[in-house]
């Protein structure tokens, strides 16, 4: 998903609580139901008849790479973990 939305692409996903946390339907891409390919050929028809929303929905997932996961944000976030195991195993 965050290749795509680098590349300000929407993305289809399985509609689990665990992707919507990751996509928001109709936002930034489409969930569906988990092995409904009907549903799945159905989103990407929605995509390829709606151009302006897709190119929308990708824009977001691209805001939302650039808010949440650059690689200046990812080194931090692991960092804070990496110091907070140390902590944990030195007792400081």
């Amino acid at each position: 998903y965050l290749e795509a939305w680098a590349c300000k692409k929407p993305v289809i996903g399985a509609d689990t609580p665990v992707m919507r946390e990751v996509i928001q339907h109709r936002r930034d891409g489409l969930l569906v139901e988990f092995g409904n390919v009907t549903e799945i050929v159905e989103s990407i028809q929605e995509l390829y008849s709606y151009p302006s929303s897709t190119i929308e929905m990708g824009q977001k997932g691209y805001e939302k790479i650039l808010k949440d996961n650059t690689w200046d944000l990812v080194y931090l976030k692991t960092l804070k973990i990496y110091e907070q195991i140390r902590e944990y195993n030195t007792g400081k």
